[in-house]
């Protein structure tokens, strides 16, 4: 039929018994085969594939874990280099942050000898924050004379009806007296709050501390 090509056509063998260039119709699915243009067949042709190279992905460096001694519950108060590593850790264990809150009220009557203490540090115990909040009553007939005793002695006066607050650190000893030197009345409440480090452990082969 004219203006139809007719596939009986495509042979591998031409009429004279040589093996002709392969029709486009026969050619292979594999792009890698080598293959002929029939209009050119002394040329050949080989087609290739290259995959195309993916993007670099971002270098990420590797976070190494760095050991620091901090205090977890106050970070402003870390431990210097200078500190003797003994005073703050025994058989391997590390240093021991607690919180502590002491409330309670409190009445002086006439003129005592010494002052009332309220708060006194334990031993083997160091404070590192400690605040202090002192309430004198309305009813009482004096001031009242707070003093924080650490490494240097602070003192505040509270009137009556007035509250008083302190914070510092090393405290080791709170204690309160009257203002005047006369006798006088003296009720009120007071609020203690630390966090302290706990120096020393007891050794797992003695009940007491070193």
């Amino acid at each position: 039929m004219a203006g139809k090509r007719d596939k009986r056509n495509c042979k591998n063998k031409n009429s004279t018994g040589h093996r002709a260039a392969l029709h486009p119709c026969k050619m292979r699915k594999n792009p890698l085969r080598p293959y002929r243009i029939p209009q050119r067949p002394h040329i050949q042709y080989v087609a290739s594939y290259t995959r195309p190279v993916p993007k670099a992905l971002p270098v990420i460096p590797a976070k190494l874990p760095v050991e620091v001694e901090t205090n977890a519950a106050f970070p402003q108060h870390a431990l210097s280099s200078s500190q003797s590593v003994s005073d703050y850790e025994l058989a391997g264990r590390r240093p021991i942050t607690q919180d502590k809150e002491c409330c309670g009220n409190f009445q002086i009557h006439d003129f005592p000898d010494e002052p009332l203490q309220l708060w006194l540090l334990g031993q083997h115990l160091e404070a590192v924050l400690c605040q202090i909040s002192i309430y004198n009553s309305p009813s009482s007939t004096g001031a009242v004379e707070v003093s924080a005793m650490g490494e240097e002695l602070a003192a505040f006066v509270v009137q009556p009806g007035n509250t008083g607050t302190f914070t510092g650190t090393d405290i080791k000893k709170v204690s309160i007296r009257f203002k005047e030197g006369r006798p006088a009345y003296i009720e009120g409440k007071y609020c203690i709050s630390t966090s302290f480090l706990i120096k020393r452990h007891p050794c797992p082969d003695e009940c007491d501390y070193e």
